[in-house]
């Protein structure tokens, strides 16, 4: 026990020391360390295993937010075969055409009409069955992959649609969601267009949803992106309205269509006053604004 406590407060003291700025030729320079730990004879007995067992805590530090230590667990090393597993596969998935889309319906509130449909994308791999979103799209972000895979999806949501319309049955609108990653890598305008030109979409038929972290990650990239897709006729939402960052600017600087109310705040009207106060806002904010509004999740009458 008194062992452990003299290594927290080194580890304490380490990450302490990189919370102060350095000063360097007169300049202050801010840096951030994340520390992972593998001792003896505890978590291995050779330095290899010592060294793979520090890399799997210092990950895990780094997913927490940085500039932080942490110990090595049996559980962390696992949880890394796991994320290094699903990496491994994903690479393969699209060229082992594991990928498909399924797509949810939109429905106009005022008619019951069909407004559009979301496409929405699903994994079930050869070896580890179906996998939803949420256990792969991170790592696809984090990887890069999702760049490749979302080009993809925008093409085969172009090609349904042009199918739905040569059989007299397509919705009007067909809503894709891209990664921030997909924004800065500078290919999401060649994918567009090549996924509308190419299965002849009229210009506003694609929507293009994104997260509130696409918005801020590199504000003038983002901008011109944007206007770009604005002047190829994309419509332009933005997806979890409020989940995220949450910043008022970007709605008067970017030429937006729309925004999509999260399930998060949706499964709480009407039981939960203060999600039922929130979506009024957000309806009464795009409505001044004279922007579209979508409600995710809404289940019952």
């Amino acid at each position: 026990a008194g062992n452990q406590a003299m290594l927290r407060m080194l580890l304490d003291g380490v990450v302490g020391a990189f919370r102060k700025p350095f000063v360097h030729e007169g300049e202050e320079f801010a840096l951030t360390v994340s520390v992972g730990v593998a001792g003896f004879p505890r978590d291995g007995e050779t330095a290899q295993q010592l060294i793979n067992h520090a890399q799997s805590a210092v990950a895990e530090a780094k997913r927490r937010g940085r500039n932080t230590w942490q110990a090595f667990t049996p559980e962390l090393s696992q949880a890394l075969a796991e994320r290094t597993q699903i990496e491994s596969q994903l690479r393969r998935a699209l060229d082992n055409r594991e990928l498909r889309l399924v797509y949810q319906p939109i429905f106009n509130l005022a008619d019951g009409g069909i407004a559009g449909v979301e496409a929405l994308l699903r994994w079930r791999n050869r070896a580890l069955g179906e996998i939803m979103p949420s256990q792969f799209i991170a790592h696809a972000e984090n990887s890069g992959e999702i760049v490749r895979i979302g080009a993809w999806v925008i093409a085969e949501s172009c090609r349904q649609w042009r199918a739905w319309h040569d059989a007299g049955i397509a919705p009007p609108h067909i809503a894709v969601n891209v990664s921030f990653r997909q924004l800065l890598s500078g290919s999401l305008l060649e994918a567009v267009r090549a996924g509308t030109e190419g299965c002849r979409l009229p210009p506003d038929t694609l929507e293009i949803e994104m997260t509130e972290r696409a918005l801020v990650e590199d504000a003038e990239d983002t901008l011109d992106a944007f206007a770009a897709l604005k002047r190829m006729g994309t419509r332009l939402l933005i997806d979890d309205f409020g989940e995220g960052y949450s910043s008022l600017n970007y709605l008067r600087r970017l030429p937006l269509d729309g925004l999509k109310i999260g399930h998060a705040f949706v499964q709480g009207v009407p039981a939960r006053a203060a999600d039922s106060a929130i979506c009024e806002a957000i309806v009464r904010l795009a409505d001044s604004l004279r922007l579209s509004v979508t409600a995710e999740g809404v289940e019952t009458p």
